[in-house]
């Protein structure tokens, strides 16, 4: 199964926020979806604690059965992949967001530009250009 957030719900994921994760937002448990609801900074945070202990929980075997701290270190990998995901995702949210605000931005300069211009070339008709303008 190539799919993280398939597996996330599959395996009924959780992340235990507690000790060293005191600063977010959420404490207690949360679910994958209850993720994009936090703050880049709060979910670099989980990300750093997860990376942290996985550098920590010692390496699997590869000859003997599946140990709980195999599959602990495996769902620990999960969550650090979809917390990745999550912070990538919404890193390019927020680059598209402030990108479409400049475009905005950059659109409303040159309505402003235009108007001024149609305004000075509106003042350099005569008189009689403006009234005919009026008539039309």
């Amino acid at each position: 199964m190539d799919n993280i957030f398939a597996q996330a719900t599959q395996r009924k994921l959780r992340f235990t926020l507690n000790g060293s994760a005191e600063a977010i937002a959420k404490p207690g448990n949360l679910s994958t979806e209850d993720l994009w609801d936090l703050s880049l900074e709060d979910l670099d945070r989980i990300a750093m604690v997860l990376d942290t202990r996985i550098r920590t929980t010692p390496t699997k075997s590869f000859v003997k059965e599946a140990t709980e701290s195999n599959r602990e270190l495996i769902d620990l990998n999960l969550k650090l992949q979809i917390l990745v995901e999550i912070i990538n995702t919404k890193k390019a949210l927020k680059e598209a967001n402030a990108e479409r605000v400049k475009q905005q931005q950059q659109k409303e300069l040159i309505r402003s530009v235009l108007a001024d211009k149609q305004a000075k070339a509106l003042s350099d008709l005569s008189v009689e250009e403006l009234e005919a303008r009026l008539k039309q």
